[in-house]
Order: structure tokens, then sequence, then C-alpha cells
């Protein structure tokens, strides 16, 4: 019930005004600002929880994407997507990093 609920919210958000930009560009604008990246899920934990993480990577680096609502279609390694998301501060193991808090999440078709 809680995911559909988020689900309507994150729905009527118009994220249209955010700009794609490469992952390294992302990585250097301050907390809290909204981002739209574009790349190749490396790998995906935490699916079980009903909020996945996937690492993206794009030419430029590689970013981990925490999505607040998982998306409905089925990602996978390999697959190509966009996200659109704030960024936020996460105290990882070693050190404090910066990661995408995924709200809106499109799966690019491969091309045919």
């Amino acid at each position: 019930m809680m995911n559909v609920m988020n689900r309507r919210y994150i729905n009527k958000l118009d994220l249209r005004h955010v700009r794609k930009k490469k992952i390294k560009e992302v990585a250097k604008k301050g907390i809290g600002e909204q981002v739209r990246i574009s790349g190749v899920v490396t790998a995906i934990s935490n699916r079980w929880l009903n909020r996945p993480n996937y690492h993206v990577l794009d030419s430029s680096g590689e970013i981990n994407v925490c999505m607040f609502v998982a998306p409905r279609v089925s990602i996978r390694c390999g697959d190509q997507i966009e996200v659109v998301g704030t960024l936020r501060w996460v105290l990882g193991f070693k050190k404090k990093e910066k990661r995408i808090w995924g709200l809106q999440l499109v799966k690019i078709p491969s091309p045919s």
C-alpha cells in the first residue's frame, strides 16, 4: 500500500526541466540538487526491499542510484536506463559518498 501511495506522489512530479548530465558533472553538484543521468546498470542490490539500488556507469564515471520506489519494469545488469533524482550524502563503509536518490527511472530500449 505504501509503495502505491509513493508512486502516485512521484508520478505527479514534473521533472522535465532537469537536464541530462554526465555522471562526472553530477558528482560536482551540491547536495539536494535535482539531476538526470543515463547509463548502463552494472550491479543491483536491495531489490527485495522494494527500494533497489543500481550502480550506473557512463563514459565519465559510475554512481549509485537508490530508488525511492521500485520501477514497474524489470531492470537487469546491462540495461540502459535514465534516472532523475536528487543528490544525497550516504555514509559508506569507508567514506561518505554522493548518491542519487532516484524519483523516476526509465528503461531505454536497446536498438534492434
